[in-house]
Order: C-alpha cells, then sequence, then structure tokens
C-alpha cells in the first residue's frame, strides 16, 4: 500500500462573497486563517483512489464532475475512484457568485492531486486512535436530548513518512453570520495546533454526519440553538485546539487504541447510487425562479436561499421528486471504512451505521 499527500492553499480573493449563511450580504473584508485543498493518492494491488479535502462549504454536483473528470484523465484511473471532500466551513468562498475563482479552485485542485500521486511512498502499519469530547457538541434540532455523536477518531499511517486523518462530527459553524472574514473555521485550527503537539504536519480533516450538530462554546445560548452571532476567532482557535488535545491525548494514550500492519491485510472501495424520494416535490424551474425574484426584492434571506437549492437540485439532478444519492466505502482491513455521502446528513443515520456495522 502506496500514499502521497500534497496541500495547497485555496484562500480566495478578499472580497470575495462568502457561503453558508443566507443573512450575510456583504463581501469578505479579510482573511482569519488560510483555506486548502488537502489531497491523498492511495494505492493498492493496482488500483488508485484520490481523496480531496476542501476547505470550502460544498462540492455542487457539476463541480465534482468536472474536477474528477480531470484528475481521472490526468492519472489514468476511473472517475469513480476520486472523492472530493468539504469541510463544510460556513467562512468559505460561495461559489455560485465567482467563476474566475471556481475556475482557480479546479486548477489548483488538479495540480494538487496530481503532487500526491507522484509523491507516493510506501506504508507499513496504521494506528487507530479513539477519543471522546462529549461536551464540544449539541443537536441544534433538540439542544436537551438530542442525539450526538462525541466520537473523535485519529488514524496515522506510517511508513517512509506519516499521515493523519482526523473525523468529527460538528459543523464548522464557531464563526457566525456577523462573520466577514475568511476562514477555516475549527478544522482549520484543529489541524494546525495538531501538527505542533505530534509533529505530523500532513492531516485531513473528515467531517461526520453533521446535518443537525453545531459547536458548544463559551458564546453558545442553547435557547437560540442556530444563533452563532457573537463568537469570536478565539473561540475557533480554543475549539479547535481542544479537538487537538483529545486526538493527541488518544493517539499516545494505551486504551482505545490500536496498531494495524498493513503489509498483508485487504484494502476494498465500493460504491452505489440509489434515489432519495424528496418529502416535497420541487416546483418546476420558471416557478421558482418568479419565487426567487419575489423574494430577492422583499430581502428574505432564507427563502432566497431555499429557492437557490431548490433551483440547483433541478437544474443539476434532472428530478424534481428524486436526488442520486452516492453512498461510498473505503475499507482496510477490519479495523478502518471510511464512509462517504453527500449532503448535511444527520447524525442519527451515522449512529445507526455505526450500530449495525460489521466492523
Amino acid at each position: 500500500m502506496k500514499i502521497g499527500f500534497c496541500r495547497t492553499c485555496i484562500s480566495p480573493p478578499i472580497g470575495t462573497k462568502l457561503g453558508g449563511y443566507a443573512s450575510r450580504v456583504d463581501p469578505s473584508i479579510g482573511i482569519l486563517d488560510d483555506l486548502y485543498s488537502r489531497c491523498i493518492a492511495i494505492e493498492y494491488n493496482d488500483e488508485v483512489i484520490a481523496i480531496v479535502v476542501l476547505d470550502i462549504l460544498g462540492i455542487p454536483r457539476d463541480l465534482w464532475k468536472e474536477i474528477a473528470s480531470k484528475i481521472a484523465r490526468e492519472l489514468g484511473i476511473p472517475i469513480d475512484n476520486v472523492l472530493i471532500i468539504a469541510t463544510h466551513t460556513h467562512s468559505g468562498p460561495s461559489l455560485e457568485f465567482d467563476p474566475i475563482y471556481r475556475s482557480y479552485l479546479v486548477k489548483n485542485v488538479i495540480g494538487c492531486t496530481k503532487c500526491a500521486y507522484n509523491h507516493m511512498s510506501r506504508v507499513d502499519r496504521a494506528i487507530i486512535a479513539q477519543g471522546l469530547a462529549r461536551d464540544a457538541i449539541y443537536n441544534r434540532r433538540n439542544p436537551s436530548r438530542g442525539a450526538v455523536d462525541p466520537d473523535l477518531y485519529t488514524v496515522v499511517l506510517e511508513g517512509i513518512d506519516r499521515l493523519a486523518l482526523i473525523n468529527f462530527t460538528c459543523h464548522p459553524v464557531v464563526l457566525g453570520p456577523n462573520n466577514l472574514y475568511i476562514s477555516a473555521d475549527y478544522p482549520g485550527a484543529l489541524i494546525k495546533y495538531f501538527a505542533q503537539l505530534t509533529n505530523i504536519d500532513k492531516t485531513l480533516f473528515i467531517n461526520g454526519c453533521a446535518g443537525n450538530i453545531n459547536p458548544y462554546t463559551s458564546s453558545t445560548d442553547l435557547s437560540k440553538p442556530y444563533n452563532r452571532r457573537g463568537s469570536s476567532y478565539d473561540e475557533v482557535l480554543s475549539y479547535g485546539y481542544m479537538l487537538a488535545l483529545e486526538a493527541t491525548k488518544s493517539l499516545y494514550s494505551t486504551k482505545n487504541k490500536h496498531v494495524l500492519k498493513l503489509d498483508s491485510i485487504d484494502i476494498g472501495y465500493v460504491y452505489r447510487d440509489i434515489e432519495l424520494k424528496l418529502r416535497i416535490p420541487i416546483k418546476d424551474i420558471q416557478e421558482l425562479e418568479n419565487l426567487l425574484r419575489e423574494a430577492e426584492k422583499r430581502s428574505d434571506f432564507y427563502k432566497v436561499w431555499e429557492y437557490r437549492k431548490a433551483l440547483t437540485i433541478v437544474k443539476n439532478y434532472g428530478s424534481r421528486e428524486y436526488l442520486e444519492f452516492r453512498i461510498a466505502v473505503l475499507k482496510i482491513g477490519k479495523d478502518i471504512v471510511f464512509i462517504f455521502m453527500p449532503a448535511e446528513v444527520f447524525v442519527e443515520h451515522q449512529l445507526y451505521i455505526k450500530k449495525e456495522s460489521p466492523f
């Protein structure tokens, strides 16, 4: 098994509109910390998989197709072997308003992935550690009794080099809609402090099913579970540091940790496309465009966001009743399984998958 890593900066120009909050209409006015594209290429049994993690809000379907098809052509691998993931920061660029930045992002990601592919080296073993961050999160749909998943997983792959993958389940919304500065939010701080604590400077953050999970910070008011106004960058740093400490502690602990030799294990990758029925069928394009214009006139930011999303679904998926939903699974032995799903999946689905999983 071989793995290569590359990281490149993808911070947009100051003045770029930010995505993540319908009520935020002003453009960005500065950068708190840079955004990155982090790519790994994995080779096993003459097959290659590319995993790209971007510090942005989300990956539109057409953007995935554009990037994945070009990476597949450059590397000579199937397009379905290219996984592109967003950390889901709500302080990153809005791709729909800036075609120039989008074009730059595409070229950047392709180059980053090629670099990772060209620098693959042998991996001999994996260290798998599990930490807990119970007091760091809450269910924003039901703050008092809603489900959460406090598990924080760290996988370190060791060989000629060292690479880490960290998984935690929480919306990167420490910074709220009043923030006008570009930031990777807590995942960026987590990676920075983890590198300082462990000397592992090649790390990917992979979010979990965080659709209904928010960070619990000093400015959180559980009586207003969606309100992230009033938070500060100090909270981003302290939240990231707290998670980095937990990841480091679990990695060097003798509990909830084991080592896996990779020289003779089974590695597999599969995916399946399914259709999910929409709860409410979407209106036709003309009606949606009329509703969008009316919402824009009355500055109804939430409805503007809602109608834009509906238009995106109709234009990209071609259906007003179903969504195509891909589930991909990467298995490394019987101890490491990564499940990749699109959209903002609620944590209850994640807990069910973990409960029913044979791994």
